[in-house]
């Protein structure tokens, strides 16, 4: 990797010459990003390839989450909590004062699994609104509720019902909508 001398240039020429003498080159158009992590509801956002020292500004739809200031090599670094009404797919950006934009999107999805064993299932989810309450539903009929934790995972157990059908569907669905379904495991009597 190579450092961009000017990240305001437009464009890039690149000329790599090898100890054989032999030449290659590359013309690329240079554009800001932004990686993040999720933990819990904190999300850390690191940007590359912005205005240097210039005023960045984060947002998600209409609210504003923060405002920074770029380093001299153009990143900059930023956390906030998600907002209470976040989706699984949501777009945070970033905007320098230039016009240099970048967007994040989405959460990992909310995943679901259970194992049954003596009439009794035992269900574990991940990826759920931190600290929230997850109604289960087996074919849509409440089954059960957990609370999630601090990461938005939870564990929890019910008896399973006596007319289960081989083929179901079990959902669980967090105070925001967030959703996972698992379905078509057989259960056996």
């Amino acid at each position: 990797s190579l450092p961009i001398p000017d990240p305001g240039q437009s464009q890039y020429h690149v000329v790599v010459t090898d100890a054989e003498g032999t030449t290659v080159s590359a013309t690329g158009l240079p554009s800001s990003k932004l990686v993040y992590s999720v933990s819990g509801d904190l999300v850390r956002v690191f940007g590359v390839r912005f205005t240097p020292r210039s005023t960045i500004t984060l947002t998600y739809g209409l609210t504003i989450l923060g405002v920074t200031t770029a380093q001299p090599d153009g990143t900059f670094r930023w956390s906030f909590r998600l907002p209470s009404t976040t989706h699984t797919r949501y777009r945070i950006r970033a905007r320098d004062q230039v016009g240099h934009v970048a967007w994040a999107i989405g959460l990992q999805p909310p995943a679901l699994a259970f194992v049954e064993t003596a009439n009794k299932a035992a269900v574990t989810g991940a990826h759920y609104l931190p600290n929230a309450t997850v109604k289960i539903t087996y074919h849509g009929r409440p089954v059960a509720t957990a609370q999630s934790d601090n990461a938005g995972a939870f564990h929890t157990s019910f008896d399973v019902p006596p007319d289960a059908l081989p083929i179901y569907q079990l959902t669980a669905v967090d105070s925001i909508g967030r959703r996972a379904s698992v379905a078509g495991l057989a259960y056996v009597k």
